[in-house]
């Protein structure tokens, strides 16, 4: 598991942004996942007076669920644009269409396109990692999910995800039905880029976190000391 540990002070997400503030340069294009609460307080933590901006925000995955948490996925792009002086690119689309078909035939919409073209372009991805069982945030907004998709994911030995595409303990993507409805940037694509800063800790993602590093998902991991002592044990 090749992978910087960088420790995360607190929980306020003020070592994310200060990591953002030393990492970014002005032409970067970076990938954002607007479903992480870690990123949203990392957001929220940017200091206005700090000398750093990039060229585009761009939503990694597609949004639109429960109004609340979709208001918080838009908070995260809005704030890092204006924060960061960039242009923000949303991906207005659910995360998880109801079907193959649906995916396809909206990922052919010319808007659409031009954000998954961008995703091949990013220089610098940052995203939360999911455990099987959702965040408080995504459990607010799990109506994109249809019933038994989480039964299906289980059985199939998915333990996280990043950007709700789900992978296995070592880190290998869980393949099927559900993953083919998924409106999010391809692993492929994602381990194209070469800076991709995984942010996530605590008891409840170790095994999700671990299986991101084994399958080579992140390049740096931001996480708290505990987490990063025992993955640094395995490593």
């Amino acid at each position: 598991m090749a992978c910087r540990l960088q420790h995360c002070v607190g929980s306020d997400g003020a070592a994310t942004a200060r990591f953002l503030e030393s990492a970014l340069a002005k032409d970067d294009i970076v990938g954002i996942s607007s479903w992480s609460e870690s990123i949203l307080l990392a957001a929220r933590a940017l200091r206005p007076s700090a000398s750093v901006g990039c060229r585009s925000i761009v939503q990694m995955v597609g949004g639109v669920g429960n109004t609340e948490v979709q208001m918080a996925a838009t908070e995260i792009m809005q704030i890092l644009a204006h924060r960061l002086r960039a242009e923000p690119v949303f991906m207005l689309t659910p995360a998880v269409l109801d079907s193959k078909h649906a995916r396809e035939t909206l990922g052919s919409d010319s808007m659409i396109r031009r954000v998954t073209k961008l995703w091949n372009q990013l220089d610098i991805a940052i995203f939360g990692v999911g455990a099987l069982a959702p965040s408080p945030l995504l459990a607010r907004s799990w109506n994109f999910y249809q019933p038994g998709d989480r039964d299906t994911l289980r059985s199939a030995g998915a333990v996280g995800d990043v950007c709700v595409r789900y992978f296995d303990a070592n880190g290998e993507p869980v393949r099927g039905v559900f993953d083919e409805r998924v409106m999010s940037i391809e692993r492929d694509q994602l381990l194209r880029v070469p800076r991709r800063v995984a942010v996530a800790g605590g008891p409840d993602k170790y095994e999700a976190v671990r299986a991101c590093l084994r399958g080579g998902w992140a390049t740096t991991l931001i996480t708290d000391s505990d987490t990063a002592t025992q993955l640094a044990d395995e490593i």
